[in-house]
């Protein structure tokens, strides 16, 4: 529901590749590359590599770890006989997301912790509902937020997509357990899912607010196209429910304090309009976004 657009997205993708590399290289056995090379080089990459792998040259690792989503969205949909090999997934378990003190790279310094720590995202991009953070045990030990495998990791699916940049999307404990082994219909990582829900009650337009009660404000979910299917499948419909106290108090704000009322209230203060909007209404969604959680409920039910 929330688009992933990190200003450092570069760095993130070289600090991903470059580590996967280093394992690459470093850790696994000629034939284990031999045999990831064997089934990328099936896949359409722009590029067409020789049957026999030049040992100097990963270009071809670089262009498949760092996939963008039409091309996995390709690799799986026609291509899947390629993505059953298991290095990548075990890559995963047992160095990427094994735990704060075990490492993908030779210099020990790059896994899911820091992966998650430089995309400085606070809250889940699935539901907008939950906060994600790095936080610390009694013991000293860091905990994390999970990564979702928007094209699941499992045997039966997609484990060589297991380490691809693109289909790692940082989730919050209940997205990922209610998605499971399931494929979503929009990747957060794509543009458009912003844009294929909108949040609003089924109240009248214009309806006079003192007239309805909070419990009929429960908020809606009108998706489009693939947004149909996050809706269903992470039960956001059924888990923003709670909310409707929120939505009322949202709508009842900004019949309350119209655009006219707030050029009143900064005249006779002698403040800021915009602070004063702020202090009724929170930061914009242009500032609140990735850091405050269902700004994109508020921006659907107050265009703010």
């Amino acid at each position: 529901m929330t688009h992933l657009n990190f200003s450092n997205l570069l760095e993130l993708e070289n600090l991903h590749y470059h580590a996967v590399k280093d394992y690459v290289v470093n850790k696994m056995n000629s034939n284990d590359i031999d045999e990831i090379y064997k089934n990328i080089r099936q896949l359409p990459l722009g590029v067409t590599y020789p049957m026999v792998r030049n040992i100097n040259d990963f270009s071809w690792l670089h262009r498949y770890i760092l996939a963008d989503l039409s091309m996995l969205n390709e690799f799986v949909s026609k291509y899947d006989k390629f993505l059953k090999f298991q290095q990548f997934k075990s890559l995963y378990l047992n160095r990427f997301a094994k735990g704060n003190a075990i490492f993908v790279d030779a210099g020990k310094s790059y896994n899911a912790y820091k992966l998650f720590s430089k995309m400085d995202l606070h809250v889940c991009p699935y539901c907008e509902d939950t906060y994600l953070g790095v936080y610390r045990d009694v013991k000293g030990k860091k905990k994390i937020e999970e990564f979702d495998h928007f094209y699941p990791k499992d045997n039966d699916k997609y484990p060589a997509l297991a380490m691809c940049f693109f289909n790692l999307v940082p989730s919050c404990p209940g997205c990922n357990h209610i998605k499971l082994t399931k494929t979503l219909g929009v990747n957060p990582y794509d543009f458009k899912i912003e844009k294929l829900t909108f949040i609003y009650p089924n109240l009248p337009i214009g309806v006079n607010m003192d007239s309805v009660k909070k419990e009929d404000c429960a908020p809606q979910f009108h998706a489009q196209e693939g947004m149909k299917v996050n809706v269903s499948t992470l039960l956001l419909e059924q888990r923003y429910k709670q909310h409707s106290s929120e939505v009322y108090e949202l709508l009842k704000k900004k019949q309350d304090y119209s655009e006219e009322k707030l050029d009143e209230i900064a005249r006779i203060c002698s403040r800021d309009k915009e602070t004063i909007r702020r202090d009724f209404f929170g930061k914009p969604r242009s500032e609140a976004n990735g850091k405050e959680i269902r700004t994109k409920m508020k921006q659907d039910l107050i265009q703010y």
